[in-house]
């Protein structure tokens, strides 16, 4: 039986990980992650286990352009979190380069508008590590906005190349999109919150 990945804080409220291990996986990055695990599945997981091997994928993996659990958005930061939100960069490149990752689906829908530092967070990203990557996503030929989440997608729906510079500067305001790809780095330094105890 392949090995579930699953890393996450010590409290269980932010989420960096959630997959099943392979030599190609299908990588799968969302707007932040939900309260699912190795042992409570919601449709998403089966959702992604299904495509993932309906592809040649031999495993599946979620990420999240922010790590934080929310079960209600009321819940979800106002503002950055340090600590999370870097971790969670260094974990998603290290898992890049770990299991040679050459693309990814988006497949964050309209959530990444639930909070508004998510759109800058995708772009330090893209900027600083996903340079090599290959973005893909369910979309149909009039869909100008947001790649849709795999939960709701049509079976009728295929798979196209996702242009992630195009979107990044369409939502990105004018001096926020300038400075972020100038610079490699979110433009304003948010509060900074408690520390958290992170573990695998």
């Amino acid at each position: 039986m392949k090995n579930w990945l699953h890393i996450k804080s010590n409290d269980n409220q932010v989420r960096f990980l959630l997959g099943v291990e392979g030599k190609n996986p299908m990588v799968l990055m969302v707007a932040y992650p939900n309260m699912t695990t190795p042992t409570l599945w919601d449709y998403q997981i089966k959702t992604i286990i299904r495509l993932s091997k309906s592809l040649g994928y031999d495993g599946w993996m979620i990420i999240s352009i922010y790590p934080q659990r929310v079960k209600e958005l009321k819940y979800l930061h106002a503002k950055r979190h340090s600590l999370m939100s870097n971790r969670n960069h260094a974990l998603i490149k290290k898992t890049i380069l770990q299991y040679n990752i050459k693309e990814i689906y988006a497949g964050w829908g309209s959530a990444i508008e639930n909070s508004k530092f998510l759109i800058q967070e995708l772009a330090q990203m893209n900027n600083t590590y996903f340079n090599d990557i290959k973005w893909l996503a369910y979309q149909n030929d009039s869909a100008k906005t947001h790649p849709r989440s795999i939960v709701n997608v049509p079976f009728s729906f295929k798979i196209k190349p996702f242009d992630i510079t195009a979107y990044l500067e369409k939502y990105l305001a004018p001096t926020i999109a300038t400075q972020v790809f100038a610079q490699g780095r979110p433009v304003r330094k948010p509060n900074e919150s408690q520390p958290i105890s992170m573990a695998r």
